[in-house]
């Protein structure tokens, strides 16, 4: 009997010593009962989960599951659902945080709460659940084509189309009406102007007719706006024609540089690469197809071709002189373009315009897009500018020679050279390791270099080469400025005049043949005047004889008054 005791008691012993040791695990989410969670239909979305250990024994292989979320009808499958972190260690008396559950939520999934559980299970014994709450939020959505466009047509024709109304959100789109607001010379009709409900994902095909007025203008232009209104959304479509007018292009052949392609169609890519600098000449055939029976000419016809963003952004544009077309007939016209020497390697949009204007004012247009690669050396230095200021010397022998090298190659620079030299003048510059990078503000290096001709130098041309190289030793563009030497020739200073010479005015009246008085004489200053000093013996001689004249003069007056008054 005491045996038993002893039995019964260490039995108990060890259930008891058993207990204290096993693990208890909880399993917490925004609550300490549920893991709440809400986003919208077709997307990604998480919650984050606690696990606890509050028991003595470690947890070596905790395991998180998922039910099914479910809300009526409606449902999320189980294997939507993951986590971060699964079949993990949890010690005791410690816990795991940061455990992410997501949740793949379809993109037809209908809005509203499903209900579901998660369960993080220690052992057979030991596990822990709580509830998981995803709101799925209403998003209504209609999707409609930004634009609907009419296939190509002819003046004076009708034409059909169709575009689809679709239900892309989550909630049924109802009571939806279809209308338009184009002019009424297009004669618009829809087959279905209303659409009762709209279920998830689900579509609707709207056929749509319409007319070409006799003048419409040609080319893809909008006539108007569809409207889609519903109880819960709207959208709206552009409307479009695409009218093909008489004005045709008919043949195209292009020449780049010393290549090129023929026969080209709109769409169509050129066979040859063009390079920087290359001549680019679009050969066109235009066509009028206006019948003879039509008898109308197209008039005002300018062909236009635009290279789009290929001079650094900028597009490069030209056009052709303005020509006429008579019914059923056609011509050829050129235009040319070049490319830019700073280009990118890419592949360039080319359009080709047409317009002119028939004999009713119809305006008539055709356009086509055609593409063109441009390719590069791997290496290419250019002496993009060189120059004399001043490029002719004489007496004063200083110029400044001034020189631009551009990289145009594929590949950066780190070893460009530039010499400049003249034997005669004694230049012999030479700059090496010059980096000049591709393809940017920096693709270019600047060079000024001030010459000086001796003044004892012969009169002349007298010509400096310039040469580019790359890797320092691979000549790559020459250039020759010639500098134009000529002898300096001061101004000479006219003779001041000798001090025995002077200019005298005679004036001398009369009549010339014409009636008109004659001009003063004047006396060259080599005539000898009559007194060539006051020094002259002459010239004393004249004066005393003057003097004594007046001095008689005076004293016969004096006498004939005293005898008078005697």
């Amino acid at each position: 009997m005491l045996k038993k005791l002893i039995i019964v008691f260490l039995a108990l012993f060890v259930m008891a010593f058993g207990a204290s040791a096993a693990g208890n695990l909880n399993l917490y989410g925004t609550t300490e009962d549920s893991l709440n969670i809400s986003g919208t239909h077709n997307s990604n979305v998480t919650g984050t989960l606690k696990v606890e250990n509050t028991g003595a024994a470690n947890l070596t292989n905790v395991n998180l599951t998922a039910t099914n979320l479910v809300f009526g009808s409606y449902s999320i499958p189980s294997s939507a659902i993951s986590f971060s972190n699964n079949n993990f260690f949890v010690g005791n008396n410690s816990n795991v945080t940061g455990i992410i559950a997501s949740i793949i939520v379809p993109s037809s999934q209908y809005a509203g709460t499903y209900l579901g559980t998660i369960t993080a299970n220690g052992s057979a014994s030991d596990y822990d659940t709580i509830n998981l709450n995803l709101t799925v939020t209403p998003s209504y959505s209609i999707s409609v084509p930004s634009s609907v466009t009419f296939p190509s047509g002819s003046q004076n024709s009708t034409v059909t189309t169709t575009f689809s109304i679709a239900n892309n959100g989550n909630l049924p789109i109802n009571n939806i009406v279809i209308s338009q607001n184009a002019d009424s010379k297009y004669s618009i009709i829809l087959n279905q102007t209303s659409i009762s409900s709209l279920g998830i994902n689900e579509n609707k095909t709207i056929k749509i007719d319409g007319f070409i007025p006799l003048k419409e203008s040609t080319t893809v232009h909008s006539i108007g706006t569809i409207f889609i209104v519903s109880d819960e959304k709207n959208a709206s479509s552009t409307l479009s024609l695409d009218v093909q007018g008489k004005l045709r292009i008919s043949d195209l052949d292009v020449r780049v540089g010393n290549g090129g392609d023929t026969n080209l169609d709109d769409g169509d890519k050129i066979d040859a690469d063009a390079a920087p600098e290359d001549e680019l000449e679009f050969d066109l055939k235009i066509s009028n197809d206006f019948t003879d029976d039509d008898d109308l000419n197209i008039e005002n016809i300018v062909v236009t071709i635009t290279i789009e963003d290929i001079d650094n952004g900028d597009d490069v544009e030209e056009e052709s002189d303005e020509f006429d077309l008579d019914a059923d007939s056609y011509t050829r016209k050129a235009v040319n373009l070049k490319v830019p020497l700073d280009v990118k390697e890419d592949t360039y949009d080319i359009v080709i315009e047409a317009e002119g204007e028939d004999e009713n004012g119809v305006e008539h247009k055709v356009k086509w897009t055609i593409y063109m690669d441009v390719n590069k050396k791997s290496h290419e230095v250019r002496i993009h500018d060189a120059s004399l200021n001043p490029a002719t010397v004489e007496c004063s022998r200083e110029t400044i020679l001034f020189v631009e090298l551009i990289n145009i190659g594929a590949n950066d620079e780190d070893d460009a050279k530039l010499t400049i030299k003249n034997a005669q003048l004694g230049i012999d510059s030479e700059e090496s390791d010059i980096e000049i990078e591709e393809g940017s503000e920096d693709n270019t290096h600047e060079k000024s270099l001030p010459v000086i001709v001796p003044a004892n130098f012969s009169a002349g041309t007298y010509p400096i080469e310039i040469k580019a190289y790359y890797n320092n030793n691979i000549l790559d563009d020459v250039k020759t400025l010639e500098l134009a030497v000529k002898d300096c020739k001061k101004e000479e200073t006219p003779a001041a005049p000798k001090e025995n010479q002077t200019t005298v005015i005679i004036s001398q009246p009369g009549i010339n043949i014409t009636g008109i008085p004659l001009a003063s004489r004047i006396i060259s200053s080599t005539e000898t005047p009559l007194f060539q000093s006051l020094k002259s013996p002459l010239y004393i001689i004249v004066l005393i004889l003057g003097n004594v004249i007046i001095i008689g003069g005076i004293i016969a007056i004096i006498a004939k008054v005293l005898l008078i008054r005697s």
